[in-house]
Protein backbone atom coordinates (compact mmCIF):
# COMPACT_ATOMS: atom_id res chain seq x y z
CA UNK A 1 0.00 0.00 0.00
CA UNK A 2 1.48 3.37 -1.35
CA UNK A 3 0.42 6.45 1.14
CA UNK A 4 1.56 10.07 0.32
CA UNK A 5 1.79 13.01 2.69
CA UNK A 6 3.36 16.21 3.63
CA UNK A 7 5.07 16.92 6.84
CA UNK A 8 6.50 20.32 7.95
CA UNK A 9 10.45 20.31 8.42
CA UNK A 10 10.48 21.64 11.82
CA UNK A 11 8.35 18.70 13.06
CA UNK A 12 10.82 16.54 12.27
CA UNK A 13 13.32 18.77 13.79
CA UNK A 14 11.54 18.63 16.78
CA UNK A 15 11.15 14.99 17.36
CA UNK A 16 14.65 14.18 15.87
CA UNK A 17 16.40 15.36 19.28
CA UNK A 18 15.68 12.11 21.20
CA UNK A 19 16.79 9.94 18.05
CA UNK A 20 19.69 7.54 19.68
CA UNK A 21 22.74 7.82 18.38
CA UNK A 22 24.91 4.23 17.67
CA UNK A 23 22.63 2.21 19.87
CA UNK A 24 22.94 -1.46 19.30
CA UNK A 25 18.92 -1.56 19.37
CA UNK A 26 19.53 -0.48 15.49
CA UNK A 27 15.52 0.41 15.58
CA UNK A 28 16.39 3.36 17.47
CA UNK A 29 18.54 4.88 15.47
CA UNK A 30 15.33 6.16 13.46
CA UNK A 31 12.19 7.99 13.84
CA UNK A 32 8.80 5.90 13.52
CA UNK A 33 6.19 7.26 11.07
CA UNK A 34 2.70 6.11 11.62
CA UNK A 35 0.37 7.38 9.32
CA UNK A 36 -3.45 6.58 8.61
CA UNK A 37 -4.37 9.22 6.43
CA UNK A 38 -6.46 11.78 8.21
CA UNK A 39 -2.70 12.44 10.51
CA UNK A 40 0.55 11.39 10.81
CA UNK A 41 2.79 10.54 13.93
CA UNK A 42 6.21 10.97 14.35
CA UNK A 43 8.22 9.41 17.54
CA UNK A 44 12.08 9.26 18.25
CA UNK A 45 13.42 7.86 21.47
CA UNK A 46 16.88 6.46 22.96
CA UNK A 47 15.59 4.94 26.08
CA UNK A 48 15.85 7.28 27.92
CA UNK A 49 13.68 10.05 26.74
CA UNK A 50 11.03 10.69 24.19
CA UNK A 51 10.08 13.38 21.64
CA UNK A 52 6.66 12.83 19.36
CA UNK A 53 4.03 15.03 17.69
CA UNK A 54 1.02 14.64 15.30
CA UNK A 55 0.43 16.59 12.11
CA UNK A 56 -2.95 16.81 11.04
CA UNK A 57 -3.98 16.70 7.27
CA UNK A 58 -7.30 18.39 7.03
CA UNK A 59 -9.87 17.11 4.50
CA UNK A 60 -8.14 13.68 4.23
CA UNK A 61 -9.85 10.06 4.75
CA UNK A 62 -9.04 7.37 7.03
CA UNK A 63 -7.12 4.64 5.16
CA UNK A 64 -8.25 0.80 5.92
CA UNK A 65 -4.71 0.18 7.93
CA UNK A 66 -1.80 2.38 9.37
CA UNK A 67 0.83 2.50 7.73
CA UNK A 68 4.06 2.44 10.21
CA UNK A 69 7.78 2.47 8.95
CA UNK A 70 11.09 3.76 10.87
CA UNK A 71 12.92 6.33 8.82
CA UNK A 72 16.41 5.92 8.95
CA UNK A 73 19.14 8.22 10.52
CA UNK A 74 20.59 9.26 7.51
CA UNK A 75 17.39 10.28 5.45
CA UNK A 76 16.39 12.08 8.82
CA UNK A 77 19.69 13.55 8.79
CA UNK A 78 19.47 14.82 4.59
CA UNK A 79 15.75 16.09 5.58
CA UNK A 80 17.10 18.58 8.27
CA UNK A 81 20.34 19.66 5.81
CA UNK A 82 17.38 20.66 3.48
CA UNK A 83 17.25 24.40 3.16
CA UNK A 84 13.22 25.97 1.63
CA UNK A 85 13.32 29.00 0.05
CA UNK A 86 12.25 32.11 1.06
CA UNK A 87 8.95 32.13 0.80
CA UNK A 88 8.88 28.32 -0.70
CA UNK A 89 6.89 26.01 1.46
CA UNK A 90 8.61 24.43 4.40
CA UNK A 91 6.69 20.66 3.93
CA UNK A 92 8.40 17.64 3.03
CA UNK A 93 6.81 15.68 1.03
CA UNK A 94 6.71 11.71 1.73
CA UNK A 95 5.93 8.97 -0.37
CA UNK A 96 5.85 5.52 1.29
CA UNK A 97 5.42 2.00 -0.49
CA UNK A 98 6.45 -1.17 1.19
CA UNK A 99 9.65 -0.20 3.04
CA UNK A 100 10.87 2.05 0.76
CA UNK A 101 10.38 5.94 2.06
CA UNK A 102 10.90 9.27 -0.46
CA UNK A 103 11.18 12.59 0.66
CA UNK A 104 10.82 15.64 -2.12
CA UNK A 105 13.00 18.23 -0.67
CA UNK A 106 12.75 22.17 -1.15
CA UNK A 107 15.16 21.96 -4.18
CA UNK A 108 13.35 20.05 -6.82
CA UNK A 109 15.23 16.59 -6.28
CA UNK A 110 14.42 13.85 -3.54
CA UNK A 111 15.90 11.43 -1.32
CA UNK A 112 15.18 7.61 -0.23
CA UNK A 113 15.51 5.48 2.28
CA UNK A 114 15.31 1.84 3.05
CA UNK A 115 12.86 1.61 6.20
CA UNK A 116 14.67 -0.40 8.97
CA UNK A 117 13.79 -3.43 9.86
CA UNK A 118 12.64 -3.53 13.45
CA UNK A 119 10.07 -3.61 16.07
CA UNK A 120 9.65 -0.31 17.46
CA UNK A 121 9.23 0.33 21.50
CA UNK A 122 5.49 0.77 22.44
CA UNK A 123 5.65 4.64 22.97
CA UNK A 124 1.85 5.12 24.26
CA UNK A 125 2.95 3.06 27.65
CA UNK A 126 5.40 6.41 28.43
CA UNK A 127 3.61 9.00 27.84
CA UNK A 128 1.84 9.71 31.21
CA UNK A 129 -1.69 11.14 31.15
CA UNK A 130 -0.54 14.05 34.03
CA UNK A 131 2.40 15.60 35.61
CA UNK A 132 2.19 15.44 39.70
CA UNK A 133 4.52 18.67 39.93
CA UNK A 134 6.91 16.63 42.46
CA UNK A 135 10.31 17.63 42.08
CA UNK A 136 12.68 15.12 40.55
CA UNK A 137 16.63 15.02 38.88
CA UNK A 138 16.96 14.80 35.37
CA UNK A 139 19.71 14.46 32.88
CA UNK A 140 20.48 18.50 32.31
CA UNK A 141 21.55 17.89 28.71
CA UNK A 142 18.00 16.06 28.19
CA UNK A 143 15.91 18.95 29.61
CA UNK A 144 18.05 21.75 26.81
CA UNK A 145 17.20 18.90 24.18
CA UNK A 146 13.09 18.36 25.30
CA UNK A 147 13.14 22.67 25.59
CA UNK A 148 14.88 22.82 22.20
CA UNK A 149 12.49 20.25 20.36
CA UNK A 150 9.56 22.18 22.15
CA UNK A 151 11.19 25.50 20.09
CA UNK A 152 11.37 24.04 17.04
CA UNK A 153 7.91 22.97 17.29
CA UNK A 154 6.64 25.88 18.20
CA UNK A 155 9.13 27.45 15.47
CA UNK A 156 10.22 30.08 18.07
CA UNK A 157 13.77 30.19 19.55
CA UNK A 158 12.14 32.44 22.18
CA UNK A 159 10.14 30.65 23.74
CA UNK A 160 10.14 29.38 26.85
CA UNK A 161 7.69 26.45 27.22
CA UNK A 162 7.12 25.08 30.88
CA UNK A 163 9.12 21.22 31.88
CA UNK A 164 6.75 19.68 33.87
CA UNK A 165 8.02 17.52 36.98
CA UNK A 166 6.63 14.07 38.05
CA UNK A 167 8.40 12.78 40.87
CA UNK A 168 9.64 9.03 40.20
CA UNK A 169 7.41 8.84 37.22
CA UNK A 170 8.51 10.72 33.64
CA UNK A 171 8.40 14.38 33.22
CA UNK A 172 8.01 16.52 30.03
CA UNK A 173 7.33 19.32 28.12
CA UNK A 174 3.59 19.27 26.46
CA UNK A 175 2.17 21.49 24.12
CA UNK A 176 -0.87 21.27 21.66
CA UNK A 177 0.64 18.16 19.27
CA UNK A 178 3.95 17.83 20.74
CA UNK A 179 4.95 16.05 23.40
CA UNK A 180 8.84 15.51 24.86
CA UNK A 181 8.98 12.95 27.83
CA UNK A 182 12.62 12.80 29.91
CA UNK A 183 12.65 9.64 32.71
CA UNK A 184 14.23 10.90 36.05
CA UNK A 185 17.27 9.68 37.25
CA UNK A 186 18.94 8.74 40.96
CA UNK A 187 20.82 11.26 42.65
CA UNK A 188 22.77 9.44 45.39
CA UNK A 189 24.67 12.70 46.56
CA UNK A 190 21.47 14.85 46.20
CA UNK A 191 21.22 15.72 50.14
CA UNK A 192 25.15 16.07 50.66
CA UNK A 193 25.77 19.90 52.26
CA UNK A 194 28.32 21.99 50.54
CA UNK A 195 31.71 21.94 52.05
CA UNK A 196 31.73 24.30 54.74
CA UNK A 197 34.76 25.64 53.59
CA UNK A 198 33.30 27.79 50.56
CA UNK A 199 31.19 29.68 53.39
CA UNK A 200 34.76 30.80 54.45
CA UNK A 201 37.44 32.62 52.61
CA UNK A 202 40.34 31.67 52.09
CA UNK A 203 43.13 31.69 55.02
CA UNK A 204 45.80 34.17 54.69
CA UNK A 205 48.96 34.85 56.73
CA UNK A 206 48.69 37.75 59.33
CA UNK A 207 50.97 41.01 59.17
CA UNK A 208 52.65 39.85 61.90
CA UNK A 209 53.93 36.27 61.22
CA UNK A 210 55.09 38.25 57.60
CA UNK A 211 57.41 40.60 59.65
CA UNK A 212 58.45 37.89 61.95
CA UNK A 213 59.46 36.13 58.79
CA UNK A 214 61.08 38.96 56.33
CA UNK A 215 63.21 39.67 59.69
CA UNK A 216 64.55 36.11 60.28
CA UNK A 217 65.73 36.18 56.54
CA UNK A 218 68.28 39.54 57.05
Amino acid sequence: MQAQFSIPQHAIKAVAYAMAVKDIRYYLNGMLIQHNGQETRLIATDGHRLHACIVKHKDAELLPEIIEAIMPDSLVKTILKAKPGRYGSKEIAFTIEGTRIQADLFDGTSASATAIDGKFPDYHRVIPTEFSGVVAQYNPEYLIDAELGAQAWLESGKATPCFCHNGDSAGGIALDGFVAIVMPRRADAALNAPDAAFKLYPAKAEPQAIAEEQQSCK
